[in-house]
């Protein structure tokens, strides 16, 4: 997806490619993570919400930095604000990675 500014233009990666990014990286902290069905299953949904967070930053011209600062909030409420922002980009890619925040932000707290 390629977004315009009127003073600059930028590159926003696709969403299957921040997924990519996000799925390596996390395998490269927790290579025994997906030896499990239990831990595949959280690998595939961490990385889709580390790419959706992506993604929104991107477009946002926001760095990894807020990403992170979203993620350690842990905020259900900053979630779904970020989901929002997402689904209003009105891009496929931006749908889908709304989707998968709001679902993320939707689930009970585990104790």
């Amino acid at each position: 997806m390629r977004l315009t500014c009127p003073e600059d233009t930028f590159r926003v990666d696709q969403l299957h490619q921040l997924f990519a990014r996000s799925k390596r990286e996390i395998e490269a902290h927790a290579p025994d993570l997906s030896s499990t069905e239990t831990g595949s299953h959280l690998l595939d949904q961490a990385s889709r919400l580390l790419a959706a967070l992506r993604l929104w930053a991107q477009i946002q011209y926001r760095t990894d930095q807020v990403v992170r600062e979203a993620l350690e909030a842990g905020s259900a409420v900053a979630l779904n604000s970020i989901a929002r922002e997402l689904q209003q980009a009105d891009t496929p890619d931006g749908r889908l990675a709304s989707r998968s925040i709001a679902e993320i932000a939707s689930r009970p707290p585990e104790s």
